[in-house]
């Protein structure tokens, strides 16, 4: 009963040794847990990191690849070691075989020392940008122009690794810009040599802003000169149209800004003072920035002496046609209408000017009846002139003989029939006279003689010869006493 229980006390006091290495080894494995939760979370952190970045990188390819621009780097030896798809379809080479190839291979040969010497500067740091224009040649062999801009690529430790590229295909837009420097060299060139002088007007600034080489030739002076200076300054006061010069210049300005061709006639004054009469066009020239007109003048002074002299002479030819003695008439072949008649053939033939001006010769009966129309006929089927005598009754009542010429000719490319005639009508009387005269002469019973003023015979008639026995021969010539001869 007095004996102790077997180890408590031992047992107590190792219990509380081993609570403190146990609560020792808690601690330890605390940390341990917490360093693996740490590790954990840093793991579950950098994959979240890894994985923003992949998704990152994945979003910056899909960018560059919709991108229609070429964009690559070309790392220290001239290789590109990255680049897009739009590179890939640009060049027309699979970007596989697009990755390690050499950067100059894909230059056009007659660049590629200068484009060596850029990629050149920009690794070695002498270039801090570089953009302009470059040849290439695609692996189809044709070339494209592109616009390249260039920028060295940068490592971690900020060194230049490479060379970053952005290249635009520009091919289209030269060759549209080459297009259209030729086709202005072109318009140049034609308006440079165009006849008419072309003038381009400033309404705002009030003067000329361009010119051609028939515009110095018209003003008498050169190009720089006359940009100097609006029309008022080649035109004198005194104008064809009669009009005040500010107010018809502002007027045709306002109706050719509005969109209207005005046409009109205007005295030019040159440099050297001479004057110089002009039809002249002006127009509205399409320019989104300036109230521009387009001036084209003709230098119609020779043409205005030709009309003017043309005129007087067909002012004289009126004249000469209105006041001749020999009746005048002109038809239109086609339709037989007359356009043209005299006094005198009005005369002649018993009528008025206007009523000869409402006939047509093809329903005329007395030129049926003569032989006038089918002379006229003839002459427009052959061209050639025909000359006749011709005896009508007009239609006005009066008998006429006619000693005509019909002449074909043109007329404003149309066919016309010209007809002169002078009245014979009493040279014909007297012809007729004469003839009956002659006939009495020769078949009168009578013997009869006839001598000049010196009593010389110059004619007998066939009843002397009979009742003389002298033959006509004989008689003519001798004096009438040989009758007294006895023979």
């Amino acid at each position: 009963m007095n004996e102790r229980p077997p180890g408590p006390t031992v047992i107590a006091n190792e219990t509380r040794d081993d609570r403190g290495r146990l609560e020792d080894e808690d601690f330890g494995a605390l940390d341990v847990a917490r360093e693996i939760a740490e590790s954990k979370r840093n793991e579950q952190a950098l994959r979240a990191a890894h994985q923003a970045l992949a998704e990152r990188e994945a979003l910056l390819g899909q960018i560059l690849d919709t991108s229609d621009a070429a964009i690559f780097v070309v790392d220290a030896a001239g290789r590109i070691v990255h680049a897009n798809r739009g590179m890939a379809e640009m060049f027309a080479i699979p970007l596989e075989r697009l990755i390690g190839s050499d950067y100059l291979a894909h230059v056009s040969p007659a660049e590629r020392d200068q484009a060596a010497e850029r990629v050149r500067g920009l690794l070695g740091g002498r270039l801090a940008f570089s953009d302009y224009d470059r040849h290439y040649r695609r692996a189809n062999g044709s070339e494209l122009i592109g616009h390249l801009r260039g920028k060295p690529f940068l490592g971690n430790d900020g060194s230049i690794i490479g060379v970053a590229f952005v290249l635009v295909d520009v091919t289209d837009r030269r060759q549209t810009e080459e297009t259209l420097r030729d086709s202005e060299e072109r318009f140049r060139k034609l308006i440079d040599h165009a006849p008419d002088a072309i003038l381009l007007y400033d309404t705002d600034l009030e003067r000329f802003v361009d010119a051609n080489t028939s515009a110095e030739k018209l003003y008498g002076c050169r190009r720089d000169e006359l940009l100097k200076w609006g029309p008022q300054r080649f035109y004198p006061p005194e104008q064809p149209d009669r009009r005040p010069l500010d107010e018809s210049i502002g007027e045709h300005v306002e109706r050719a800004l509005a969109g209207e061709v005005v046409r009109c006639e205007r005295l030019v004054r040159d440099a050297g003072g001479g004057n110089r009469f002009c039809e002249l066009t002006l127009v509205r020239f399409p320019d989104r920035r300036r109230r521009l007109l387009r001036a084209s003048l003709v230098d119609v002074t020779e043409r205005r002496r030709l009309l003017q002299q043309s005129t007087e002479i067909a002012q004289l030819n009126q004249k000469i046609i209105a006041s001749s003695m020999i009746g005048i008439i002109a038809y239109r072949a086609e339709t037989g209408a007359c356009v043209m008649a005299n006094e005198a053939a009005a005369k002649f033939v018993g009528a008025t000017v206007s009523q000869l001006l409402a006939q047509n010769f093809r329903r005329i009966d007395s030129w049926k009846e003569s032989g006038l129309l089918d002379a006229a006929q003839r002459a427009l089927a052959t061209g050639a002139e025909q000359h006749g005598q011709h005896r009508l009754f007009t239609s006005y009542g009066k008998e006429v003989w006619m000693k005509t010429i019909l002449t074909p000719f043109q007329n404003r490319d149309k066919p016309h029939l010209l007809l002169m005639f002078e009245d014979v009508s009493e040279r014909m009387l007297a012809e007729e006279r004469l003839k009956l005269a002659a006939s009495v002469f020769t078949h009168a019973r009578e013997g009869i003689v006839i001598t000049d003023a010196d009593g010389i015979i110059v004619d007998v008639n066939d009843t002397f010869s009979h009742i003389t026995g002298y033959s006509r021969a004989e008689a003519l010539g001798q004096n009438p006493r040989i009758l007294k001869s006895g023979r």
